[in-house]
């Protein structure tokens, strides 16, 4: 009796609707009129600083949160990263922002040489910004082709550029996937792009 109720309970079991593994959270619509369903909140902790505001997908947080670990297992004794406005836990409009309306976009401070401040967005130029904490933070995020852009000051891209080059040893076709720099400041190719404003920090857009 006990073997008939085991493969009856199989059967019933079989026709169960499955429980995706994937996350529950879901960008719906554009990054300028979408939405958020179930969103993320990314946590305050020991190596990240956050705004209220600061709901994504989970594909997102977890990448922010891998990227920032990423920094610290090379670097020990990093200062936490600042981070600004992701979306609203439901999305949708989100002055004075155009866009970070369905969880794929991100305003991240960079890591700073001096000045670093764990609270506030602080303006990089190429003497104070750390680049080779800020290029490990972001080679982590667009491993795996997870980040659609990454807006940045173009003079702070041409520090990055340099560094991924000469110290890093990036091959040249992977430079020209991630960087517009060598193409000029307003050619809109590779992932990394001018825009301005982005001196203070970085705009990630992820993929859905």
């Amino acid at each position: 009796e006990k073997a008939v109720a085991a493969a009856n309970e199989a059967k019933v079991d079989a026709f169960k609707p499955k429980v995706p593994s994937w996350p529950h959270s879901v960008s719906i619509g554009s990054p300028s009129g979408g939405w958020l369903v179930n969103g993320i909140r990314l946590l305050e902790s020991e190596r990240i600083a956050v705004r209220q505001t600061n709901y994504g997908t989970q594909e997102m947080v977890d990448a922010i949160r891998n990227a920032v670990d990423e920094v610290h297992a090379k670097f020990p004794e990093t200062k936490r990263l600042a981070v600004g406005d992701l979306s609203r836990s439901r999305g949708g409009y989100f002055p004075p922002h155009v866009s970070h309306q369905n969880g794929r976009d991100a305003d991240i401070g960079y890591y700073l040489k001096r000045g670093h401040n764990t609270r506030r967005l602080k303006h990089a130029n190429w003497r104070t910004l750390d680049v080779a904490r800020t290029w490990t933070f972001i080679a982590s995020m667009m491993r795996d082709d997870k980040v659609e852009y990454i807006f940045i000051d173009y003079r702070l891209k041409r520090s990055l550029y340099r560094y991924a080059r000469d110290e890093m040893k990036v091959p040249t076709e992977t430079l020209d996937k991630y960087f517009a720099y060598t193409k000029g400041r307003k050619k809109r190719k590779g992932i990394i792009r001018h825009l301005r404003g982005h001196a203070d920090h970085m705009h990630v857009r992820f993929h859905t």
